[in-house]
């Protein structure tokens, strides 16, 4: 029962919403056919109406998740749940989504956190061969301006498309969907690569209101391309706001920037185009870093490395791994590819290069076991391992490749 119940661990807290939907599947088969979940378990007897009540049920599951981000709560997903019973069932299991949602503490009928968005409102949520993901929450999204460009890798912009323009009238919150490239001048650039940037930039064009960049994904003949370095705030009332890059390492990776005052792999653009180009470090060389670490839930952890000058201001991040709760390995080991930043190589007092590792969940744990520097002078800076991560802290451990 929420809150009573709340472990602040993701997949124990789950078991909260997780129990509401199945309290909704045996409340949906009492009512249309009579049975319990034990009646379907024989399904030469019983398969038709158990099926039947399953489907509708998980229909209603997986429609709520485009109307989630991951800044929502457990009550937003209930919320979603019963949004998605509207949207696709004409509603027709509100009551006893409420009774089963309230039962485990959670209100499904109304959260501000929720947007429902419809086919054909603002973009495109058919699927498509070609098209752009976007997840962005906002308090008013008529103050944004959402535009989106593919460059070369000299910086030359090849194609651009405005997908949202600021609307003073559009008092509504938040963007869930997706924009289909098919037709557009940008579609001949796919997929993305080093040679065909896919830049995304968010602007909100007035003040009060503020919101995140949770997604910017380029999908291609099934193939999903997301930009690394979310979710990234947008700032208020900003003409630079933030910019998004996908396909800047080469193999669909991106670097995600903020160009309005924060950390940043992306220069502020100038009037002649959209965007400037990232950081060309491929002249500087290339930079790697051979990064070990041990812990026993992979999917908890966020490991970033960044150049920061005297300050600590981040000049330069590389985004290797974002936290995915599904991914429930042990331990981790790369050598990333970190030349996006190589234009500040070698390491000084006012270029430090660093890991961050932060645990993002409860009690799994471990420890980074190696960072290792190697550019093109040949030289190896390491920093000092082993050292703890600490558990559920979404402030990390920092370390300095020296």
């Amino acid at each position: 029962v929420y809150p009573d119940d709340l472990r602040f661990e993701v997949h124990l807290d789950a078991e909260i919403y997780t129990g509401a939907v199945w309290d909704v599947f045996e409340g949906v088969l009492a009512r249309d056919a009579g049975l319990v979940p034990s009646d379907c378990q024989d399904r030469s007897v019983t398969p038709t109406p158990c099926d039947a009540v399953r489907d509708e049920v998980y229909g209603t599951l997986l429609g709520s998740l485009p109307f989630l981000t991951p800044v929502l709560d457990l009550q937003d997903a209930a919320s979603a749940f019963a949004a998605s019973d509207a949207a696709f069932y004409g509603g027709r299991n509100a009551e006893i989504i409420t009774a089963a949602f309230a039962a485990h503490g959670l209100d499904s009928t109304g959260s501000t956190g929720v947007q429902v968005m419809a086919p054909g409102d603002l973009m495109d949520t058919e699927r498509a061969d070609s098209q752009i993901a976007l997840k962005i929450v906002h308090a008013y999204r008529g103050d944004l301006q959402v535009d989106a460009g593919v460059f070369d890798a000299e910086g030359t912009q090849l194609c651009q498309l405005s997908l949202l323009t600021p609307d003073g009238q559009d008092g509504a919150d938040n963007i869930t969907g997706r924009f289909d490239l098919a037709g557009t001048d940008c579609e001949q650039y796919l997929p993305p690569g080093l040679d065909q940037r896919w830049a995304l930039r968010v602007v909100d064009t007035a003040e009060l209101d503020t919101g995140t960049l949770f997604q910017f994904t380029v999908i291609h003949q099934g193939v999903r391309f997301p930009a690394a370095g979310l979710p990234l705030d947008i700032p208020d009332a900003d003409t630079q706001g933030i910019v998004a890059i996908v396909g800047g390492d080469g193999a669909g990776g991106g670097q995600t920037g903020q160009t309005g005052g924060g950390q940043t792999t992306v220069p502020a653009p100038e009037e002649q185009s959209m965007f400037e180009p990232e950081p060309d470090g491929a002249a500087a060389g290339t930079v790697t870093a051979d990064i070990a670490i041990t812990h026993t839930y992979v999917g908890d952890l966020l490991v970033q490395v960044a150049v920061v000058d005297a300050g600590g201001t981040v000049q330069c991040r590389v985004d290797v791994l974002q936290p995915n709760p599904e991914d429930a390995s042990d331990d981790f080991a790369t050598t990333a590819d970190v030349s996006t930043c190589a234009a500040l190589y070698p390491p000084s007092a006012d270029a430090v290069w660093v890991l961050r590792v932060a645990d993002n969940a409860g009690l799994d744990e471990g420890q980074v076991t190696q960072f290792t520097l190697r550019g093109p002078d040949g030289v190896e800076r390491s920093a000092q391992v082993p050292v703890a991560i600490p558990d559920d802290d979404p402030t990390g451990v920092v370390l300095a490749a020296v």
